[in-house]
């Protein structure tokens, strides 16, 4: 088994702090797309850090703020799945 560290923002930091996001995981599935729109049409969101709150105006755009479509478009996008250790 493979430890990876991820480099956060703040705000998905302080979701994995409140228990709303995990981070001691075993990654279980790989989704890999062109772009976050083919990703919001072909995962459920709310598998994907949102909740009932926000889920009503999640949109493909929230994730430019930290992948521009320039981005996207040269890397594509990787949805992980995982499970708790």
């Amino acid at each position: 088994m493979k430890n990876h560290v991820m480099n956060l923002n703040s705000f998905p930091f302080k979701m994995v702090k409140e228990g709303n996001k995990t981070l001691n995981v075993i990654v279980t599935d790989l989704f890999i797309f062109n772009s976050f729109d083919e990703l919001y049409a072909n995962l459920p969101l709310m598998e994907c850090g949102y909740t009932e709150e926000d889920i009503d105006t999640a949109s493909p755009r929230d994730m430019e703020k930290y992948y521009s479509k320039e981005m996207q478009k040269q890397y594509g996008v990787v949805g992980i799945k995982t499970a708790l250790i």
